[in-house]
Formats: C-alpha cells, sequence, structure tokens
C-alpha cells in the first residue's frame, strides 16, 4: 500500500546542490510515496537533499557514500534532523560494494558515472539477495532522466524488469540559475520529466 506524498521542496527549503548534480526534489517527493514506514538504503547520497526528505517518511534510512567530505556534512545533516533524538539516517561512508548493505525494504539511487551504474548495482544487489543478505522482497527505485542519453540507454535495457513506472516532471530552473550561475550550460537541464521505476530485486537477470 502506497503512503502519502511528501512535498521534499518545503521540507528541504535551502538544498545544497542542484539538478543535475542531483536528482530533482519533485523526484524525491515521488520518491517518498513509496518508502514510507519502510526501510531504505540510499546509494550515493551525495550531500543528502534527497536523504533529507526520505528519511522523514521512513521506518529507518541508511545513506551509503564513498566520499568522505560528503559523509562528513552528511553526518550533521542526520544530527541536525534529528533534533536531539539522535541522527535521522545512518551513513556509511565506502563504495557500495565494500558496504554491508541492511536488509532493506528498498534501495534506490541516480546513475553517476563511472561509479554508480544501475546494471551494476542491480547485479550486485541480487548477488546479495541470492547470499540471503537481502530480503527476497526488496525493491530497487531506479530513476532515469527523458533526454539524458545515458540515463535512456540503460532504461532500454532495464525496461522488462519494471513492475511500476510514473513519470513526473519538475523545474528547478530559479534554483539552478542561482546556484549554478557561472555554469550555464547545466540550465538546459533544471527542468523536463524523469521516469522513476520499481523493479523487484529477485526479477533481475543480467
Amino acid at each position: 500500500m502506497l503512503g502519502q506524498s511528501l512535498n521534499c521542496t518545503l521540507l528541504v527549503p535551502a538544498p545544497i546542490d542542484t539538478h543535475p548534480v542531483r536528482s530533482p526534489q519533485a523526484i524525491h517527493s515521488a520518491i517518498t510515496r513509496h518508502i514510507s514506514g519502510k526501510a531504505v538504503v540510499e546509494i550515493g547520497t551525495r550531500n543528502g537533499d534527497g536523504m533529507a526528505c526520505f528519511a522523514r517518511a521512513t521506518k529507518s534510512a541508511v545513506a551509503v557514500e564513498m566520499d568522505p567530505a560528503y559523509c562528513k556534512k552528511l553526518e550533521q545533516r542526520a544530527v541536525a534532523i534529528g533534533g536531539g533524538a539522535g541522527p535521522a539516517f545512518s551513513v556509511r561512508c565506502d563504495r557500495y560494494q565494500n558496504v554491508k548493505l541492511d536488509d532493506a525494504d528498498v534501495f534506490t539511487w541516480w546513475q553517476q558515472s563511472p561509479h554508480l551504474q544501475n546494471v551494476d548495482v542491480l547485479k550486485h544487489l541480487r548477488k546479495q539477495q541470492l547470499g540471503g543478505s537481502i530480503r527476497s522482497n526488496a525493491l530497487a527505485i531506479v530513476l532515469f532522466e527523458h533526454g539524458f542519453p545515458d540515463d535512456m540507454q540503460s532504461f532500454r535495457a532495464l525496461r522488462n524488469y519494471t513492475s511500476w513506472s510514473e513519470t513526473v516532471r519538475f523545474d528547478e530552473r530559479a534554483l539552478c540559475r542561482r546556484m549554478l550561475r557561472r555554469k550555464p550550460w547545466f540550465w538546459s537541464r533544471a527542468h523536463g520529466s524523469y521516469r522513476v521505476v520499481g523493479i523487484q530485486i529477485a526479477d533481475v537477470r543480467l
């Protein structure tokens, strides 16, 4: 049963990054509907603009991030969001291949070359599942930016594994121009749409 979507733009009004450095906040909002009350792992959390919202919807949340500078920021944000009740989410500072992944309900990420590729992550999760460390009904929520060649190529390779999908529009042009004013080549990607896809890890045959 799906939960109610949170408005991540309102809950995280001062994001550290903007699209296309991270996935859009409208996509984060859409994801919260699928992770409400569940145990969630996000791979490649960066500075945590998504996790800062996800952690408010989940039963438990783990951020997996390989960059030590991002990990430090994530730990600070987890404490700040927790508001004295302990960190709102856990941080694992390493490559996802080296982390003992929690027995979560949902794993999510947005691929970033070369270290985070959809096929590689799904293969890894399926291997872990076959080894008994990930539950049999675990779900992957994978993001594909419409019009971005790497994502579209990946979607074509994985679409037969899709158990559900939805298209979500976003517009971060104002935020992008303010935060990335010296990088106008990013502005054209500051609005558009994503396909948000659910893949049962047990269905993966790659």
